[in-house]
């Protein structure tokens, strides 16, 4: 029976509100970083406690984010939240001295905790009742897609119209789009008289358990019941809190390791591109493979890329060639920081508790980066400015988090993939 498929117009929705409150706030702001440690005279430390701040506002907004979206229905709020992003960077565009920044981090971190993977996945569990995880790196993506040409146009602007200008603009961009997604946006299915997509299947007869749906039936017969204890807390917490350091603190400092190795600003806006679109490119990919063989093959994959990657770019110093293929693998490796997680909680949590889970998700990601954030800058003050023994411990943090999470997929019976598993 034919419907109207606007399901698909809501991750366009929520892929708008991923990219102004994440896309811009952490992917393009890293090709800000350099030029305000010149503009501002900031030290290495001063430009690291900016994301710090950055991520402390964040954490306090994931931690209000039930309360929020009590008082907000979910699309208001997201749109609420892209608005307090935009905010953030007419911030950095007033800028007169470190007040200003410090002010414009904390209206960032807003935005992104209360506009970004909470709320999209709230959205995407109410449309969707299969394709969730390729649904979720459609939205994804978005973010990514603020580093494939962006960080280039944004170094050209800078250099011909300077950092507040600049700044200036990228709030515009932001505050556009969030007046975009939230005309797309609905709530419910059932405010335009639709169902969930996939709904429909559960009215046929015999179920069809080839690839993703019996990828629902592993998960839903041997771990949703169950939930997490304390001792599940501890792998999949840890392994979380370890995967917010190494993605939120090994990005934000990608430009300055760069740009501490000698590299000019040209060769790290390709670079920072490259990245992106791998990463862009590695969430797509994520979602649709999990969806058919299982999230626990997926985490071997992407924590290989993960690992390579980043041991890469601690050698992209004396073997400038590892740079690309670093960058690329390092990239597409970290699809499973945004797309993975929150297939781990809908894998790993009850139904009833998905949404609590993913929340609890996002509070030890912050965490994680909040807790190593302004590390690198001050191992780089006492490393003459190299940046490359801190990635040395992102590298190791990378092997820890990937045995963590893999340990807990066997303890709950979901290392089972639906190639091997028949019903």
């Amino acid at each position: 029976m034919n419907r109207i498929h606007y399901e698909w117009v809501i991750c366009l929705g929520c892929s708008l509100m991923m990219f102004c409150s994440n896309g811009i706030i952490f992917n393009i702001y890293s090709v800000f970083q350099p030029y305000l440690i010149r503009a501002f005279s900031l030290s290495n430390t001063q430009s690291s406690f900016l994301i710090t701040i950055r991520t402390v506002s964040s954490l306090i907004a994931v931690s209000l984010c039930a309360l929020y979206y009590r008082v907000f229905q979910v699309r208001t709020g997201m749109f609420l939240a892209g608005l307090c992003s935009a905010g953030g960077f007419f911030m950095f565009a007033a800028a007169r001295n470190y007040a200003y920044l410090l002010a414009g981090a904390v209206s960032c971190g807003m935005g992104y905790g209360l506009g970004t993977t909470i709320p999209i996945a709230m959205m995407i569990g109410r449309w969707f009742d299969k394709s969730r995880n390729f649904a979720m790196s459609l939205c994804s993506i978005a973010a990514s897609a603020a580093l494939v040409g962006f960080p280039s146009m944004i170094t050209l602007l800078i250099e011909a119209r300077g950092i507040g200008f600049s700044f200036f603009v990228t709030g515009i961009g932001a505050a556009a789009i969030s007046v975009a997604g939230f005309l797309l946006l609905r709530n419910d299915p059932e405010d335009l008289g639709l169902r969930p997509y996939g709904k429909e299947s559960s009215d046929d007869g015999a179920p069809d358990m080839s690839g993703e749906k019996r990828t629902v039936a592993v998960n839903k017969r041997f771990h949703n019941e169950k939930g997490l204890d304390l001792s599940d807390w501890i792998l999949v917490g840890g392994a979380v809190l370890l995967m917010g350091i190494a993605a939120n603190t090994g990005y934000a400092h990608l430009s300055v390791l760069f740009s501490s190795q000698g590299l000019k600003p040209e060769a790290i806006a390709i670079a920072l591109s490259v990245y992106g679109l791998c990463l862009l490119g590695g969430k797509l990919v994520y979602g649709f493979l999990s969806d058919r063989i299982g999230s626990y093959l997926c985490n071997w994959l992407y924590g290989f890329l993960m690992i390579m990657g980043y041991t890469g770019l601690c050698l992209t110093g004396s073997f400038p060639y590892f740079l690309f293929p670093a960058v690329a693998a390092a990239g597409a490796g970290m699809a499973v920081s945004v797309v993975g997680t929150v297939a781990w909680a809908w894998d790993l949590s009850r139904e009833s508790r998905r949404d609590q889970t993913i929340q609890r998700f996002q509070l030890i990601m912050n965490a994680g980066g909040l807790s190593f954030n302004i590390v690198p800058g001050i191992i780089a003050d006492r490393c003459n400015g190299s940046y490359i023994p801190a990635f040395i411990i992102l590298t190791l943090f990378c092997i820890l988090l990937v045995i963590m999470i893999q340990t807990e997929y066997i303890r709950k019976g979901a290392s089972r993939s639906p190639i091997l598993y028949k019903q």
